[in-house]
């Protein structure tokens, strides 16, 4: 997956001034969220959601 490596306000801003769709993802450490971060390092999953309409942000949970 090619997740945005900017700040949360870099990717908001660039994906309101683009018109992109805004994707974010928290990464945390139960079941569901291994089960996400597997789906998202797929490379057909990565492949089809890392185009340039799309800011896709990862977060880890405070």
């Amino acid at each position: 997956m090619n997740w945005f490596g900017g700040s949360v306000a870099d990717a908001v801003n660039e994906a309101k001034r683009n018109g992109k769709l805004f994707l974010v993802y928290i990464e945390g450490t139960d079941e569901m969220s291994k089960q996400m971060s597997a789906s998202y390092d797929d490379p057909a999953v990565a492949q089809k959601l890392s185009t340039e309409n799309i800011i896709a942000l990862k977060l880890a949970p405070n």
